[in-house]
């Protein structure tokens, strides 16, 4: 077994550094919450910038998304293989349905749990948020399974422009999704 860059090995070390100040500002996170004893002294503590982000249509997000789906896509082009590519790029889009999944919607049904157990009125902003996200899911499942199937079919990755069909997928999905489910 050979690496191809040797010398960047060193940087495995970034991924245990970059979760250890995850959880560190997680923690910092959840005593500063415990602190207030009223949402209206944190909502005047936050500035502007952040009020001003939920308020972003989620189709901008959405936009975003598949941009960065897209340049990541000719990116892997130009450095592996058109197979390789196809896996790549299936990979990434699981792994956001995955966080979706693990960061967004389990936790958010934990709390509305709780709530219930607790007796008390969940917050309907939790499912709201659950329910987007399980959306995103919705539309990424599609794409996800044909980059899996694309690799038994050559005229999908056996060529330069590769990318352009990654590009194509997202957007033909993203159409029949918005008036399937519109």
């Amino acid at each position: 077994m050979r690496f191809l860059w040797p010398d960047m090995l060193w940087l495995l070390l970034l991924a245990p550094a970059l979760i250890a100040a995850y959880v560190l500002m997680l923690r910092r996170r959840r005593t500063a919450a415990v602190r207030y004893a009223s949402l209206a002294l944190v909502r005047g503590s936050i500035g502007a910038g952040q009020r001003i982000r939920r308020h972003v249509p989620p189709a901008l997000v959405l936009l975003g998304l598949v941009a960065a789906i897209v340049a990541a896509s000719w990116g892997f082009g130009h450095l592996l293989s058109g197979r390789a590519t196809f896996i790549q790029v299936g990979a990434m889009v699981a792994t956001i349905m995955t966080a979706n999944v693990f960061l967004v919607i389990i936790p958010n049904q934990k709390l509305v749990v709780e709530d219930l157990k607790a007796g008390r009125t969940p917050d309907p902003e939790y499912g709201e948020i659950a329910k987007l996200r399980s959306t995103h899911n919705n539309y990424l499942t599609l794409p996800v399974i044909f980059m899996m199937i694309s690799n038994h079919y050559p005229m999908t990755f056996g060529h330069q422009w590769n990318w352009v069909i990654v590009a194509l997928v997202l957007a033909l999905v993203k159409a029949v999704a918005v008036e399937a489910f519109a």
